[in-house]
């Protein structure tokens, strides 16, 4: 073939394309103006076919989506999962002068339609709280049918915000006990600052599902917290206003849940004599249910239920409840127990209707508990359930290596169970190496409860003093343990009897409810 030949052909290629090109401008919609370059494919389109629920473009919180209605008639849909509770907002933005007067709809998996906004021009266009984890459907369409390539614009659909700015702490965003806050952690070092009210003394869980926080008072203090049993607890020490900081170090775009959680904590006692408290009749060997923060009283273990009869001086709550009572009594399936004796129980229900079955725990007289002086009155365990801390109601003598270990009544005593039951076997040894000493002024140690290495609360049978506190009969002293030394750094008043209706009524016995390792009823 000729070279003439060859370029005559390359000459009406070239014309038909452009023919081709002509007639697909002529083929726009009637009166659709020129391209404008907003109308350039932008970095992160749409793709088609996104017309329906089922055809939907799968989006994340935070991402930015460019698309067009285009034809007219066009519907884009988008699918985004949100959690329970959490609030979304939808963000619309076109170029200038655009034609397009856009429509959001919110559908869920069943076609249903929740939502649907025209929105006014670009900004937020339609904000919502998912009433469930799943996925959501939005759409976005035109108003009045029309579409094309100048009816560009950009969707963002994220968690909605709205405690920002909060970067600072005179910035921070008050929030409430029990109030369930979402926040986006945005961009890469983002740090959110929150306030709330608190009082003195409260116990609290402050739960953060990403990232990191810390606790400060208003003097920029760092609260720390402290596990108790299995509980994670910020102690409040004095009333006023608190600040959370809550940060990440990895996520450039994380939504993130914040709420604080106040603790009912229960104080369950034992008092000296019968009586009636909050309504709820007791005897000196039942056990009471208190809610401290709540003010409730409840019957927690009715004595007389399962035949046990006299005072009960000592309980812990560990394994299962251990219990001493003053009185020699012969126990069904056990036999005769005396104060020197600890009973186990296993229940089968607790409360105004108690039952289950009594077990030898520890035999007194087999590791040297033998004189009346020697009744166990105060009790509690350390982290290991068979390492007893303990008190005596009289003066004490016990076998230590080749000697003998001493104790008054108002001392401590560290007692390992090797073996349980009837035929009992531990041994004995000093608390904090025989250096701890309670200046009491012989009053009698009747109440004890340890927690971790650090707490170590105490009840006494008169009005005494401890380090400066003023502790009336049935009050609880808080007394804090360091490593580096004997006795208590420093003591405060847990818990007053009299404001929670006490007064008069010796506590004979107590335990806090942190160190269960099972729940009761």
């Amino acid at each position: 073939m000729s070279r003439a030949r060859l370029l005559g052909i390359a000459v009406v290629v070239v014309l038909l394309c452009a023919g081709l090109g002509l007639s697909a401008v002529m083929a726009q919609d009637e009166g659709e103006a020129a391209p404008a370059a907003s109308a350039i494919e932008p970095n992160r389109p749409e793709y088609e076919p996104n017309d329906n629920l089922w055809e939907a473009n799968g989006a994340e919180l935070g991402m930015l989506w460019h698309g067009a209605i285009r034809p007219a008639g066009d519907v884009d849909f988008y699918r985004v999962y949100a959690e329970t509770g959490m609030p979304v907002s939808v963000t619309i933005d076109m170029p200038p002068g655009s034609p397009l007067a856009p429509v959001v709809s919110l559908y869920d998996w069943n076609e249903n339609l929740l939502d649907q906004v025209t929105c006014a021009g670009p900004g937020v266009c339609m904000s919502f709280v998912a009433g469930e984890s799943t996925d959501y459907f939005f759409s976005v369409s035109d108003a009045n049918g029309a579409g094309g390539r100048s009816y560009t614009y950009s969707l963002l659909i994220d968690l909605d915000d709205v405690y920002e700015p909060n970067d600072f702490s005179e910035q921070a965003a008050l929030i409430a006990y029990e109030e369930e806050v979402w926040a986006l952690f945005a961009p890469i070092g983002d740090i959110d600052f929150f306030s709330f009210v608190g009082m003195a003394g409260d116990e609290l869980g402050i739960y953060l599902s990403n990232g990191n926080l810390t606790l400060y008072d208003a003097d920029e203090n760092e609260i720390v917290p402290q596990w108790l049993g299995d509980r994670l607890v910020y102690s409040l020490p004095m009333d006023g206003v608190y600040y959370i900081q809550a940060r990440t170090d990895y996520c450039h775009h994380c939504p993130y849940t914040l709420s604080i959680e106040p603790f009912d904590r229960a104080l369950f006692v034992s008092l000296g004599s019968s009586g009636a408290v909050g309504g709820v009749s007791f005897t000196s060997g039942d056990i009471l249910r208190h809610w401290l923060r709540a003010g409730t009283w409840e019957m927690f273990f009715d004595a007389s239920d399962v035949g046990l009869k006299g005072n009960l001086v000592a309980f812990d709550f560990a394994n299962e409840p251990r219990l001493v009572y003053s009185q020699k009594q012969n126990v069904d399936g056990v036999g005769i127990v005396e104060p020197n004796d600890i009973l186990s129980f296993s229940p089968y229900s607790l409360g105004e209707d108690t039952a289950g079955y009594l077990n030898w725990f520890l035999d007194g007289s087999d590791v040297g508990l033998t004189t009346s002086g020697e009744g166990i009155d105060a009790l509690g365990h350390h982290s290991y359930a068979y390492s007893l801390l303990l008190s005596t109601s009289g003066k004490a003598r016990v076998p230590y290596g080749a000697g003998q270990l001493t104790a008054g009544r108002e001392d401590l005593l560290n007692l390992d169970v090797l073996s349980t039951g009837a035929n009992s076997a531990g041994f004995w040894y000093p608390f904090q190496d025989g250096e701890f000493t309670l200046d009491v002024g012989g009053a009698n140690l009747t109440g004890l409860d340890l927690e971790g290495n650090e707490f170590l609360y105490l009840s006494f049978d008169r009005t005494v003093t401890l380090d400066g506190v003023t502790l009336a009969a049935g009050d609880i002293a808080l007394c804090h343990l360091v490593w580096y030394m004997a006795g208590c750094e420093t003591v405060e008043k847990y818990f007053d009897a009299s404001d929670a209706g006490l007064a008069g009524y010796k506590i004979d016995a107590f335990d806090l409810d942190y160190a269960y390792p099972y729940p009761y009823p």
